[in-house]
């Protein structure tokens, strides 16, 4: 890593709600890279030098070619500042990382159905082999879009954070019927979360959220109208009683938990809750 690149990452190591995928669509990447940065994790770093470097992430053989693919889709990051690349770099990085995790270890069928999953958003595209310097297509998996199921995500999270357990809450039902009921619901499990992180009995979560935009969406399993997923950090002292604080788009922002749909203002509905 050159000097400014060492200095962003020493910053997010501070302040890891800064970091922010931007223009990509990897939110469950990002949210991975700053449970990582929470816990102090030694994946983070590595990830830096398989990114940056061209060096091997753990023992996947393919993770070598990461530095030159990430590179190839460096079209849509020019415009953009110097710490936003770094934070590009990395989310893209992780994803192309975890495909060829798993690819190696026999998995693919998590990765076929995160593909099936992306292509029930309007104009998803995987966007096939791209050259160096070439323009990337603007919603796809070369670009760094990529939806993540419920099984993909707790995957990701076992293997880049290393948690031995995923404990998983469905807070809604796929067709977001009975508004009042999914609130209690959602007000129920999300205050108990809060209480479960001051008696230090899980180190974060993911919550995986539905938005107004996409309830047109096909269903797919659990993962139906799931459209982003958000860090929850531990540390809640500074959200109010009836708040809860999360971090996504290199921003923190909280739930109202008297009235969920409140995320940044985009009217984003709690859906599934993923305890680490």
């Amino acid at each position: 890593m050159n000097q400014a690149q060492k200095a962003r990452f020493e910053e997010l190591k501070k302040k890891p709600h800064l970091l922010d995928q931007d223009v990509h669509g990897c939110c469950a990447f990002a949210a991975a890279i700053m449970h990582a940065l929470v816990i102090n994790s030694g994946s983070n770093l590595q990830l830096c030098k398989t990114v940056f470097s061209g060096t091997k992430f753990k023992d996947i053989a393919k993770s070598t070619q990461v530095k030159n693919r990430v590179e190839k889709r460096e079209t849509d990051l020019k415009n953009l500042n110097e710490d936003m690349i770094f934070d590009g770099k990395l989310c893209v990085g992780l994803m192309v990382t975890f495909k060829e995790y798993l690819k190696e270890n026999i998995k693919e069928k998590i990765w076929d159905s995160c593909i099936a999953f992306s292509q029930l958003f309007d104009n998803w595209v995987h966007g096939g082999k791209i050259k160096l310097g070439n323009q990337v297509p603007g919603f796809s998996y070369k670009h760094g879009d990529l939806a993540l199921t419920l099984t993909g995500c707790q995957e990701l999270i076992s293997f880049y954070t290393g948690a031995n357990s995923v404990r998983e809450t469905v807070l809604s039902d796929s067709d977001f019927k009975g508004k009042q009921a999914i609130a209690s619901k959602v007000k129920q499990s999300l205050t108990q979360l809060k209480k479960d992180f001051s008696s230090k009995k899980f180190k974060g979560a993911f919550l995986g959220v539905a938005s107004n935009d996409w309830r047109a969406q096909k269903k797919y399993e659990k993962c139906s109208y799931l459209a982003h997923w958000v860090y929850v950090p531990r540390d809640q002292s500074k959200a109010k009683q009836n708040e809860l604080e999360v971090w996504t788009w290199g921003a923190k922002y909280t739930f109202d938990l008297n009235n969920p749909e409140t995320l940044g203002g985009e009217g984003y509905t709690p859906k599934i809750l993923l305890k680490i």
